[in-house]
């Protein structure tokens, strides 16, 4: 599954995914990464591509959000919870037609 048209293991692919992620779970930024242990100015190098996560970090993300490590580094969400990987579908259906007007 692509992410606007970016190759899967980029870090710019692996930010939307963490934004989506965190608006489908309806967090906001500082507080999605604080209850991972994530420093929110970190977190939102990952959210704007920047960088990758880290794996402790991302292991952190992991285990707070049933997340999987296939998620965020790949793109795979066959082993996401339903409802999450539902809402994230919706999120990109919106973000999909926006950048297409």
């Amino acid at each position: 599954m692509s992410d606007l048209g970016l190759p899967p293991t980029s870090p710019e692919a692996a930010g939307i995914r963490l934004q989506f992620t965190r608006e489908a779970l309806g967090f906001a930024k500082g507080v999605f990464a604080s209850s991972a242990g994530i420093p929110k100015n970190t977190y939102s190098q990952y959210e704007s591509g920047k960088r990758v996560p880290r794996l402790d970090f991302a292991l952190r993300l992991c285990d707070r959000y049933e997340l999987t490590l296939d998620w965020i580094y790949r793109g795979d969400p066959s082993g996401l919870r339903y409802n999450l990987a539902e809402k994230i579908n919706v999120l990109r259906l919106q973000r999909n037609t926006k950048s297409r007007k």
